[in-house]
């Protein structure tokens, strides 16, 4: 028969050794991490055998490099963080193999180490009413690093953190909360915080907080005054306070809340949350260190009043019988009494008697109505009119 075609030729040669040691480290000088250095043991050429060509690293997985024969280190970036990789190295020659497998070969594992995540929740900073900053911060993943610990740093106004070595820190491996002690009031403040992992620091911000601290007890007068409407009302008066002052808020016991006082000092007023004219009521006041309500000081001693309201506002006469007048609205019991004028006109012009008994019986010729009321002692400085009915 014919002979067959011939195979392919082949040389006798010798594999390298692998490499007796090799070991790999999470190379934390690149700036975001995913990074490893690795190094081995020199292969030496084996006799019979030809020279070592070069190195393969392999990060299983991920990637593979070359390194000359000269070589026993290289650094291997673009990993993800946080991942333990298996690093393989052998050394090449010119023998022919079937598969890279066939080479001799090392591997041992790495993790890789990035920088710590930014803390979450968010850090913020929040004024107690001391004047006292807490700042509060979550966790942050350590990213393949060491466990992570925790600095404050602060600065004046508004700022965001750059880095994590700009700002020197005011307190050190510490826990959320951190409260700040020395914060002045009314100075605006921003605090970093930073976040490491032994290997990498990632700095987060509060953004700008003022420091609030809320003003001392107040002091002040409360009176019950005419309002000239015929409604005697709770007035506030010389209110101070220690601290710097937004605003006073009053507060009374008919509903137990606290509300911002107005501008004219007036406490009660006709139809007003809280007023409940013909009963005591107990007043007090606070100060706030702003138009909140969460930085107000202490409240106020006591003082306990009685509004009341002396308008009358339902009255009927009928001339030749005494008048029925309504008390004026008040809840609870109060002491009323009452005086009357009549308009009698004369050739159509208003005639107006001075004010009497409201126990007389009514003018026959009255065609109106004035009734003063005096309640609890005071007297209305005007009058409710009517039309009386035939």
């Amino acid at each position: 028969s014919a002979p067959s075609p011939l195979s392919d030729s082949f040389s006798i040669d010798y594999l390298p050794a692998a490499p007796s040691t090799v070991t790999a480290v999470a190379n934390t000088s690149v700036a975001l991490g995913g990074a490893i250095d690795v190094s081995w043991s020199a292969v030496p050429d084996p006799s019979p055998g030809t020279p070592v060509a070069g190195y393969t690293i392999v990060v299983v997985g991920a990637t593979a490099t070359t390194a000359p024969a000269s070589a026993t280190s290289a650094s291997i970036t673009g990993l993800a963080n946080d991942v333990v990789y298996t690093v393989v190295v052998y050394a090449r020659n010119s023998a022919q193999v079937t598969a890279e497998s066939d080479w001799n070969r090392t591997s041992t594992t790495v993790r890789t180490i990035g920088p710590p995540s930014a803390p979450s929740p968010a850090p913020q900073a929040t004024s107690a009413t001391n004047g006292d900053i807490e700042v509060t911060w979550g966790a942050s993943a350590s990213n393949g690093g060491g466990t992570v610990s925790y600095d404050v740093a602060r600065v004046d106004g508004t700022a965001t953190p750059v880095d994590c070595t700009s700002i020197a820190p005011i307190a050190t491996d510490v826990t959320s909360p951190f409260t700040d002690t020395t914060a002045i009031d009314g100075e605006t403040y921003s605090y970093f915080v930073y976040a490491s992992n032994g290997s990498y620091c990632t700095p987060a911000g509060t953004g700008a907080t003022v420091s609030l601290e809320a003003p001392g007890p107040a002091s002040g007068t409360a009176t019950v005054e005419d309002r000239g409407t015929g409604q005697f009302d709770i007035l506030a008066g010389a209110l101070s306070a220690s601290g710097t002052v937004a605003k006073f808020q009053y507060s009374l016991s008919s509903e137990g809340v606290w509300r911002d006082l107005p501008t004219d000092n007036w406490v009660t007023a006709l139809g007003a949350p809280g007023t409940t004219y013909g009963q005591a009521v107990d007043v007090s006041f606070r100060a706030c260190r702003n138009d909140s309500d969460s930085y107000c000081g202490p409240g106020s001693g006591t003082t306990t009043l009685t509004p009341v309201n002396s308008r009358v506002t339902s009255a009927s006469c009928t001339p030749g019988v005494p008048p029925v007048i309504d008390e004026p609205a008040n809840i609870g019991a109060v002491s009323a009494s009452y005086e009357v004028a009549y308009n009698e006109p004369i050739a159509l012009l208003d005639n107006w008697s001075s004010f009497g008994s409201a126990s007389d019986p009514v003018p026959g010729a009255a065609t109106e109505m004035r009734v003063k009321a005096t309640v609890n002692g005071y007297i209305d400085p005007a009058y409710g009119q009517f039309t009386c009915t035939p």
